[in-house]
């Protein structure tokens, strides 16, 4: 880039200018020319990446050098001139991007992501990124070497028309600005065939295929008491329109991590709400597990994609198994994921991106939330016993153990009521909005404003808040909560904020890890009765000098 010229004081030189690589302002090599031009009678230069110059010595005056850079990322590169015996100009400096690298993370969906179409005029979905230069061309075709196609300007999404034959391959390569191209294309293959439409109420036993597929509703759904749906690997479920899958007796949708079940929108520019969930009720039969939590029979969703719908899943007074499926960009409803009475198990799910107001709502006592991973959403959950506030004697606490609690918006964890136990987990860079309410409810980390609370052996990191106020990680209202044996270490005002000081709140919070053996540290960090004498005071000793073996998710 080219240098502004300055002009200083009559009796100071002027400093001179620099180019890099004739003004660019990205260059495709780490080694680039450098031209100067120093001010009137300048001998000699320094050059440096540092604006110290410590690394530099004053070199002879020359109109041009080569100038090797480390690393692929944006530099700035420094220089002064000087008469010979006389006085020095100032600092200048030009900055450029080095990018010897192609896009990478390239993507090509078929509407929307589709493995199989009734026409064969769709949509693509086109995708790539490129960290220090912009992706500017591409190239689409149906040859493998695209020896069919010509570069053409970079969109995100293109019309376009499949050839005869099924299935068929579309193959895609992207350069940046730099030309820079991917080392090869990338490909995606999809189905061309009548789709299968389906509404209303399913005959007893029944079965779709990955042959049948996609399975296209056009209606509400029901699959009745004494009925049965059984849904093969790879299989497509898509609603056209805002429909929703009732399930009254059984639902077996078990898809594999190379070939999952989608339930999603069917058109392609569908977003959150275009159709209304999947619904479990009390009549729906539950799963059952071996002692090894291996599933046996009864209701299940496994390795199922739930997409761009408005309630999500609800479950209703049932318990199927909820197991290693993702739940993305819904919204509109109560949750992505609603347990509401329910003794489900709850594992190794994504559950991510929804701007419904939580992730996943848990509306039950005895259930167990196992291994998942909860980021990106408004709250990333909510528990409440019940109307009540109450577990009933039968009932086990719900258990909430080695989950990823991720990048929430508001809150990772909010309890309300109940006696969930709440251990091994990753709370990390949650964060609230300032716009937030100031309120008991409000907390990066976890809040709770009611209930019987065990949370211990979490890794709570990296969450904040707004400037000032009580932003906290930790944020406890009323009820019996014991923090005990927790790595505590965030970027907010404070770790932990007790309010409402008008509710009744019994805490423990001694034996935790505060990233500090000072304890006025951590008092500074934690508003309680030293701060506000209607509140109780905390005793925080002993704290732990070290992380708890165990701590975190496993």
């Amino acid at each position: 880039m080219t240098l502004p010229v300055q002009t200083l004081r009559a009796e100071v030189p002027s400093h001179g200018q620099r180019r890099i690589e004739d003004g660019a302002k990205a260059v495709g090599s780490r080694t680039v020319g450098v031209s100067l031009h120093g001010f009137e009678g300048a001998t000699h230069y320094l050059l440096s990446e540092q604006p110290e110059f410590t690394d530099a010595s004053w070199t002879p005056m020359t109109s041009a050098v080569s100038w090797t850079f480390t690393a692929d990322e944006p530099h700035t590169l420094f220089a002064r001139f000087r008469r010979e015996g006389g006085r020095e100009g100032l600092t200048v400096s030009a900055s450029v991007i080095v990018d010897t690298q192609p896009p990478h993370d390239a993507r090509v969906l078929v509407n929307g992501g589709r493995k199989r179409v009734s026409s064969r005029d769709v949509v693509l979905t086109l995708s790539a990124v490129d960290a220090d230069s912009e992706v500017t061309e591409m190239k689409v075709g149906h040859d493998p070497l695209l020896a069919d196609a010509t570069w053409e300007p970079f969109v995100s999404t293109r019309a376009w028309t499949l050839p005869e034959g099924s299935p068929v391959q579309v193959h895609v390569t992207f350069r940046d600005a730099l030309g820079h191209a991917l080392p090869q294309p990338i490909s995606v293959q999809v189905l061309v065939g009548p789709e299968t439409q389906v509404s209303g109420s399913l005959p007893p036993d029944t079965h779709w295929t990955k042959e049948g597929s996609p399975y296209v509703v056009t209606g509400d759904l029901f699959i009745p008491e004494g009925g049965s749906l059984t849904i093969a690997p790879g299989v497509e479920v898509l609603f056209r329109g805002p429909h929703q899958l009732f399930v009254r007796e059984q639902l077996v949708a078990r898809g594999t991590e190379a070939a999952p079940i989608l339930f999603g929108a069917e058109a392609p520019d569908a977003g959150p709400g275009s159709w209304r969930g999947v619904s479990f009720a009390d009549s729906s039969i539950d799963a059952v597990l071996d002692a090894s939590g291996n599933y046996l029979s009864g209701s299940v969703l496994e390795h199922v994609e739930v997409r761009h719908s408005g309630a999500g899943v609800e479950i209703e007074r049932s318990s199927p198994l909820v197991t290693d499926s993702y739940f993305h960009h819904n919204g509109e409803g109560t949750a992505a994921l609603l347990l509401e009475q329910s003794r489900s198990v709850v594992r190794g799910n994504r559950i991510e991106q929804n701007t419904s107001r939580h992730g996943l709502f848990v509306y039950a006592c005895d259930t167990r939330i196992l291994g998942n991973v909860i980021q990106d959403n408004i709250i990333g959950l909510l528990l409440h016993a019940n109307a009540s506030g109450r577990c009933a004697d039968d009932e086990r606490p719900a258990l909430i153990e080695d989950n990823r609690l991720l990048r929430n918006s508001n809150s990772a964890i909010r309890v309300l009521s109940g006696s969930p136990v709440i251990q091994h987990n990753d709370l990390l860079e949650n964060f609230r909005n300032a716009g937030a309410p100031e309120s008991a409810e409000t907390g990066t980390a976890i809040s709770v404003t009611g209930g019987t609370v065990v949370f211990e052996l979490n890794r709570v990191e990296d969450n904040r808040g707004p400037p000032g106020g009580s932003s906290s990680a930790l944020s406890f209202a009323a009820g019996s909560v014991r923090v005990r044996e927790n790595t505590l270490k965030n970027a907010t005002a404070y770790e932990l904020w007790l309010s409402y000081p008008t509710f009744e709140l019994a805490l423990t919070a001694s034996g935790n890890d505060w990233a500090t053996s000072i304890l006025e540290s951590v008092e500074a960090r934690v508003w309680d009765g030293q701060d506000d004498p209607r509140l109780p005071s905390l005793t925080l000793t002993p704290l732990l000098e070290a992380p708890p073996p165990g701590v975190g998710a496993r």
